[in-house]
């Protein structure tokens, strides 16, 4: 039997050794409660006296706050950072980027931890242990305005199982 035909019939069965796979696990939404989440952070912004806006980006909500000269950007990147490199290109007027994870600020995007975290919760939604998530929040701001004087630590994502 010729090289290629062999090549050809090993690339069909891998094909078809993925197909249960996908079945088995069809693709989740990373974030499914952005909206709930969203307004939450604008509820928390509006009550520390922001001025507060929803913006769409690459269906993400972010939210936009103004507060006597203070512009902040916020939303949800999830875990893998699915939106940080579009929030960050949306963010680069207005200053730098922070990365809210865990009850911590971080000035880098955590790449590890919350990738760990949301594969853990899929894996056990299934079987009813899934618990609530902590989001990953990209917050910019002008110096003025940092994220560390706002609490961030009460909002979290709960997974539909």
């Amino acid at each position: 039997m010729p090289r290629h035909v062999k090549y050809s019939l090993l690339l069909l069965l891998l094909v078809l050794l993925t197909i249960p796979s996908k079945l088995l696990y069809p693709p989740t939404p990373a974030n499914p409660d952005d909206q709930r989440l969203a307004g939450e952070i604008a509820a928390m912004l509006e009550s520390k006296g922001f001025t507060v806006r929803f913006g769409e980006m690459v269906h993400v909500p972010i939210i936009v706050a103004n507060k006597s000269g203070c512009n902040l950007l916020a939303t949800h990147v999830g875990g893998g950072g699915y939106a940080n490199s579009r929030f960050n290109l949306e963010a680069e007027d207005i200053g730098a980027t922070e990365y809210y994870y865990d009850g911590q600020l971080h000035q880098h995007f955590p790449r590890f931890w919350p990738v760990i975290d949301e594969r853990l919760q899929k894996w056990l939604m299934p079987f009813g242990l899934n618990q609530q998530i902590h989001p990953v929040l990209a917050i910019a701001g002008q110096a003025k305005c940092s994220g560390e004087a706002l609490d961030w630590s009460a909002f979290r994502l709960h997974e539909k199982s």
